[in-house]
């Protein structure tokens, strides 16, 4: 049995059990393997969309300014993104921000709640709650920062396929994220649960094009050496390969 892990959880308290009856676990990243036994793991990253490559169709001018793309559970932490548009209305009022996705069998409160927030914060007007779209990186082509304030994330694959799109992005240092964007080569890592960080992280790739293009370059660069589908099918290959030898 091969056992694939695709989100870290530390309340999952099987994981380990599960591993030693398998024969080898694939696991997204390191933070997903967290606890398993080392001599069974064997890290295969997720791999991008292939047309999130050639996403940037939309002309900027039709476009938001700041996307983000996410399931509507607190996990993901888009009330963070919420208070962090209030505080960058204050120097930039004209910031329009993108949410993609639909709230989780069990959290629709929370997407209620996320509404309510912003329309307490003032904000209505600077958000647009898509819900749920297939395909997203054709919904942020044009976008100028991509942002993921997650509070827990095994990999990233939309921060991935983000990055693949030729966007900068601002992610929370949190689970694979670190080394998805390189430690911060690749994109800017930020606390979780904090606006005020999100709010400052976004302002600065917004307000200094050339910055924002660089790490854009970066992520983009980083995505095609490690993160393509080739790539993750010759990394599962080559398990199932060995098992078989």
């Amino acid at each position: 049995m091969v056992w694939h892990v695709g989100a870290s959880d530390p309340g999952r308290l099987l994981n380990p059990m599960v591993a030693r009856l398998a024969s080898a676990v694939i696991a997204v990243s390191p933070s997903a393997a967290r606890g398993l036994p080392a001599s069974r793991v064997v890290i295969v990253p997720n791999a991008v969309h292939p047309h999130a490559f050639d996403a940037q169709t939309r002309p900027a001018s039709d476009a938001f300014d700041v996307a983000c793309a996410a399931r509507l559970t607190p996990e993901k932490g888009i009330d963070v993104l919420v208070r962090a548009t209030a505080i960058l209305r204050r120097d930039l009022p004209d910031t329009r921000v993108l949410v993609l996705g639909a709230a989780q069998e069990g959290h629709e409160e929370y997407e209620a709640d996320l509404v309510g927030l912003a329309a307490e914060l003032g904000v209505s007007d600077s958000l647009c709650f898509q819900g749920f779209v297939d395909e997203p990186f054709r919904y942020w082509a044009g976008a100028r920062v991509y942002v993921q304030p997650s509070r827990r994330e095994g990999f990233g694959l939309a921060i991935a396929e983000a990055m693949a799109s030729g966007l900068p992005v601002v992610a929370t240092a949190v689970g694979g994220v670190p080394e998805l964007l390189e430690g911060g080569k690749a994109g800017r890592l930020i606390p979780p649960n904090d606006p005020d960080a999100l709010a400052a992280a976004i302002s600065d790739l917004l307000r200094d094009p050339v910055e924002a293009a660089r790490l854009a370059k970066a992520g983009r660069a980083r995505v095609e050496a490690q993160y393509t589908v080739d790539r993750m099918v010759d990394g599962v290959e080559a398990v199932y390969r060995s098992l078989l030898a």
